[in-house]
């Protein structure tokens, strides 16, 4: 049998709607489990472009912008 390698991109290709549900609860609870940070999304708005970017001039953490 000749090597074959596998395409971990496509490896849930072929699954079912049901069963990449199931995948991704069991993944979400294994992160729960894992890691002791919460997940805390980072959301800011802005009135305007300018403010926006006087906001952004300000940061050091280029994670923000």
């Amino acid at each position: 049998m000749p090597f074959q390698e596998k395409n971990n991109a496509l490896e849930g290709a072929f699954y079912s709607l049901k069963k990449r549900l199931k995948t991704l609860d069991e993944l979400y609870q294994q992160y729960c489990w894992l890691t002791p940070h919460k997940l805390k999304p980072f959301v800011k708005s802005f009135n305007s472009i300018r403010d926006y970017e006087a906001w952004k001039r300000k940061q050091k953490n280029p994670w923000y912008w």
